[in-house]
């Protein structure tokens, strides 16, 4: 480390200020925050001019998507998500078209990139497994979100970035799913780290939750535990990352190969299974207390195959090369290979 100056050192050396405020940029990106990814897809749809346009939607997403879009006038049009994940989008006429793509399992898909370079009409871009990693570059309207709920220890966080306004509607507080889904993750703490309670009081914790988040249809507040707990989550983000890359790695070394090898996520959170007679299968799992979840159940009745076999293998630190080598043990037999 330099201690002195250099030789022929004179003040006209520095040629930008040194000290005071710090300095940002939005770079033309507008921000908004949500305490869930249904709320934020109200946002959107709020922020978009939807007269006279139509939603394309995949065949493959979460009830929860079609059910907040049916609340708007709008007409609907889905198109295909095959085995792979992808899709054929260049058919499609884009004028007066609101094309929504999903990053399934955090993975940004030859769809989604030909979305982000090709589609010139409203773009909204579904990352609900990712950190927050919008196409800054791209000049056409776009709306990106996520929800650190589903792939952290957050109680209800959603952030939104869009290269357009955001409707400025005022939110909600959602304090019953908020105090809820908190003693939730309170109880579960006590029975897993320090043998305390029972697992049905923490269950039974979540599904109220999840109940008061359904019955709403407000654009839900975000709360100020959540905030704090995000916080805490990215400022230790890079140790969480290595481990579940770790995870990842390993895990697919144990099950043979679920899709194309285009599955690279820059933070996994889950590794997709095809399985043969998955519920079956899920049920033998619940009963050595493995939950696995499932994305999605087919509430929409929509014809796609990924909603019979597929279920879905947790990465992150919380399990270790024991607990995966565990899961195949039991499920090893029905793997789709």
């Amino acid at each position: 480390m330099r201690l002195y100056p250099k030789k022929n050192f004179v003040m006209s050396s520095f040629e930008r200020p040194i000290g005071g405020d710090f300095f940002w940029s939005a770079e033309g990106i507008n921000r908004g925050t949500t305490i869930s990814g249904r709320s934020t897809i109200r946002l959107i749809l709020r922020s978009i001019d939807l007269k006279n346009k139509t939603i394309l939607l995949p065949n493959y997403l979460c009830g929860v998507i079609y059910d907040v879009v049916r609340d708007f006038d709008v007409k609907v049009h889905f198109y295909k998500i095959d085995e792979n994940f992808e899709a054929s989008l260049e058919s499609f006429s884009q004028e007066n078209t609101v094309l929504y793509v999903i990053k399934y399992f955090g993975n940004t898909w030859d769809h989604i990139q030909w979305s982000i370079d090709h589609w010139t009409s409203d773009l909204i871009i579904d990352d609900v497994f990712g950190l927050g990693e919008c196409p800054k570059h791209r000049t056409h309207p776009f709306y990106y979100f996520n929800s650190l709920r589903k792939i952290s220890p957050v109680v209800g966080l959603s952030l939104l970035m869009s290269n357009q306004q955001i409707d400025q509607s005022p939110k909600v507080d959602i304090s019953e799913y908020v105090s809820k889904r908190t003693m939730a993750m309170e109880l579960k703490f006590n029975f897993i780290l320090e043998s305390r309670g029972d697992e049905f009081s923490y269950v039974s914790c979540f599904e109220q939750a999840e109940r008061e988040m359904n019955q709403s249809r407000d654009i839900g507040k975000e709360d100020a535990t959540s905030i704090h707990q995000a916080i805490e989550f990215f400022a230790r983000i890079e140790t969480e990352r290595l481990i579940r890359k770790h995870n990842f790695d390993y895990a697919i070394e144990l099950f043979p190969p679920t899709c194309n090898k285009k599955l690279k996520p820059i933070f996994p959170t889950f590794l997709p299974l095809f399985v043969c007679e998955r519920d079956r299968v899920r049920a033998k799992l619940m009963e050595n207390h493995i939950y696995l979840p499932v994305h999605w159940p087919n509430e929409c009745s929509l014809d796609n195959s990924l909603y019979e076999d597929l279920i879905s293998l947790p990465i992150d630190s919380r399990f270790s090369y024991d607990d995966y080598e565990a899961i195949h043990f039991l499920i090893r037999d029905y793997i789709k290979r």
